[in-house]
């Protein structure tokens, strides 16, 4: 009976991983990883594990107004804890919805609507190139308040990035 030898076995296993690694790793170099991430619920240390978990070096802001009721969440308070943990942070106000534009969001029709109004005015006069740019550069995140990425407008830019050839996983 011929002897099995398990070492080898094993470091065949582990070559064959790291070159499907080094697959998915050069996919992404090409045409990035997009993610995105909300804070409603959240609390900051919960909030930063779940970037740390998943390697993000730059967060953008997607807000109009970067305030918010939890002021954790506020421009400068983010700012200063992800910096604390080695993350950048910019803040990207064209992309956002002006707050007079959010007003009046009862159902899903009235989200289809906005979201229409932005893909066709201000998604549409902003240059995803300019976005792509960056996460070709490295892992990236938007952010944006709402823990839903279908009632936000993350979602709208995601969704561009993704024609774009982009992964996008919606982190939270």
């Amino acid at each position: 009976m011929p002897s099995v030898n398990f070492t080898r076995i094993f470091r065949m296993s582990l070559h064959t991983l790291h070159i499907v690694q080094g697959l998915s790793h050069q996919r992404e170099r090409l045409f990035g990883k997009s993610d995105t991430i909300g804070y409603e619920g959240k609390n900051i240390d919960s909030f930063l594990d779940i970037l740390i978990r998943n390697q993000i070096q730059e967060i953008i802001d997607v807000r109009h107004n970067p305030f918010s009721m939890n002021f954790t969440f506020t421009k400068a308070k983010l700012a200063g804890y992800l910096d604390s943990v080695g993350i950048r942070y910019v803040h990207m106000p064209e992309l956002g919805i002006p707050g007079e534009y959010r007003q009046s969001l009862n159902d899903a029709g009235d989200y289809e609507k906005l979201f229409e109004f932005y893909r066709k005015t201000i998604l549409g006069e902003f240059s995803l190139e300019k976005l792509a740019a960056r996460w070709r550069k490295g892992r990236v995140a938007l952010l944006c308040m709402e823990k839903e990425h279908v009632r936000c407008h993350r979602g709208v830019i995601s969704k561009a990035l993704g024609q774009m050839g982009f992964e996008v996983t919606h982190l939270y």
